[in-house]
């Protein structure tokens, strides 16, 4: 099996806390500036009710992440449905206490596929709440490119060792 293919599984297999995390350490990695997790535990390997789940800083703005595992659907009907609820928390002001206008980026990260039709849709929801936030999908097909990348991500996360270069 190769190596994309199993992260692939990994990421099918992983827990709700450690995705999370992954994405986290990912962002951060990507250069983003952390600053915290809302929908996370701290210490534990746990999630908790929070919106955003995790949220970074870009200059003047704000890059919100909601993060879903099969695990995490709830009560949705379906996965596009659950995406589309994550994006209407990171624009519920009342909750994040951020003003819609401060969100220059919305990051939906998950473990499916997602279609080009389903992005369409979800992009044009984040558009409705505002023209300039930018929308980003981080899914089964192109998270495990990014963590091929970084090989400490998949020793960490995923217990996949990847070695690069001579031997």
């Amino acid at each position: 099996m190769n190596t994309i293919t199993q992260i692939e599984n990994a990421l099918i297999a992983i827990n709700q806390a450690s995705f999370q995390t992954l994405v986290n350490h990912l962002l951060h990695l990507e250069g983003n500036k952390f600053i915290g997790s809302p929908g996370a535990v701290v210490g534990k390997e746990k999630t908790s009710k929070g919106t955003p789940d995790s949220f970074f800083v870009n200059g003047d703005n704000y890059i919100f992440v909601e993060c879903t595992t099969k695990e995490s659907i709830g009560e949705s009907k379906s996965y596009l449905d659950k995406l589309s609820k994550d994006i209407d928390h990171c624009f519920k002001e009342d909750v994040t206490t951020i003003e819609k206008e401060k969100i220059g980026k919305v990051i939906l990260a998950c473990n499916e596929k997602i279609s080009a039709e389903e992005h369409k849709l979800l992009n044009t929801k984040v558009k409705s709440y505002n023209p300039d936030t930018k929308f980003e999908v981080l899914n089964i097909q192109n998270l495990p490119l990014l963590i091929f990348d970084i090989p400490k991500l998949a020793e960490e996360y995923l217990s996949i060792q990847i070695v690069k270069g001579d031997i």
